[in-house]
């Protein structure tokens, strides 16, 4: 089949799953793939054949751990004036590229522009659970919003995630192409913003023992399998990635982001790392450091299903029938017989 695959460019963990998926599906389709310009750089490095294009940035402003509402207001009303130019290009792209269904990961243009000419959609994303962990918060209300908005329409929808998904995490294969070892040396993956405060909090413990990232002369896969724990932001993928390999992990929820501080609370709960604030940290790093011989601990809960395997196989399963169905969907509406698409099983 002709596929357009779309991700947004906030954080990497979507477009780590679009290419994730891309390096499999291709085997099998046609791929048109959709994203940013903040991570096309990205996309190229790692499938630099396929066929790119842009759609709208949607990235928030963030200052420190706190994301800045008002750009991140008027980053909205900017994107909603420029839907329909946005949308009739889509339109005219897909048509000429004759897509025959869309997969996208938390990226609104592409599923509305595939909704107006009969495109099947499948939504597959992280984020999105939110919906499932409603609560009063402001945070949560502001994500409960937003969610639905950023996922945009769609036919079906899977949840990757560690916890409560549908699948299980899906990790990029250059992270398991190392052995599993046991090291000394911790790894920081931080942006600027916390960069300075950790580095501070280390240096009272005496602990240089670290490479910091990112950075792009090193290789992070390698680091990855070979180190004691990871300190990182509280984004999905960084958190799936250290679960799947079985590496302790320490994350700072950013302020404002619910999914963020549900992924951090999740992962406590889940007895493979834990999490602070910014304004907490120089209590809740140190002990965490402590007790890294101690992980992975026992669940907290037995309340939350927790998905600490790769989750790659059972999501392409997914993928794969709702292709199947799409295509003969998309072949009865245009009166032809359809492809023999066989249908994957555990869908």
């Amino acid at each position: 089949m002709r596929i357009g695959m779309s991700c947004c460019g906030e954080g990497w963990g979507h477009v780590a799953r679009m290419v994730a998926f891309a390096q499999l599906l291709r085997k099998k389709h046609d791929l048109f793939l959709f994203a940013p310009v903040e991570v096309h750089a990205f996309i190229k490095k790692h499938v630099p054949d396929l066929p790119l294009y842009t759609v709208p940035s949607l990235v928030l402003e963030k200052k420190n751990d706190k994301i800045l509402w008002l750009p991140a207001i008027k980053l909205a009303i900017k994107n909603i004036l420029q839907h329909p130019t946005e949308n009739k290009r889509l339109k005219r792209l897909a048509s000429m590229l004759e897509l025959e269904a869309v997969i996208s990961d938390y990226e609104p243009y592409l599923p509305h522009a595939a909704r107006d000419l009969d495109i099947p959609i499948l939504q597959i994303n992280h984020p999105g659970i939110v919906v499932n962990y409603f609560n009063l918060s402001p945070d949560a209300i502001a994500a409960n919003l937003v969610a639905p908005q950023m996922m945009g329409p769609f036919d079906d929808r899977i949840f990757i995630s560690f916890y409560d998904g549908h699948c299980g995490p899906i990790i990029r294969k250059e992270l398991l192409n190392y052995p599993i070892k046991k090291g000394k040396k911790l790894i920081l993956s931080l942006k600027p913003s916390y960069r300075e405060i950790v580095l501070n909090i280390l240096n009272k413990l005496k602990i240089d023992n670290f490479e910091l990232y990112p950075d792009p002369n090193k290789n992070y896969a390698k680091d990855l399998a070979e180190c004691a724990a990871v300190i990182t932001s509280a984004g999905h993928q960084s958190i799936s990635e250290c679960i799947v390999l079985g590496k302790p992990i320490f994350v700072i929820p950013q302020r404002g982001q619910y999914e963020q501080r549900l992924n951090a609370q999740m992962l406590r709960l889940s007895g493979r790392g834990d999490y602070s604030t910014l304004a907490n940290l120089e209590k809740e790093l140190p002990h965490f450091l402590d007790e890294l011989e101690l992980y992975p601990k026992k669940p907290l809960t037995d309340q939350v299903l927790f998905r600490t395997e790769d989750g790659t196989e059972n999501a392409l399963n997914f993928i794969e029938s709702f292709l199947s169905k799409s295509a003969i969907r998309y072949w009865r509406a245009y009166s032809q017989e359809p492809k023999n698409y066989p249908l994957a099983e555990g869908f």
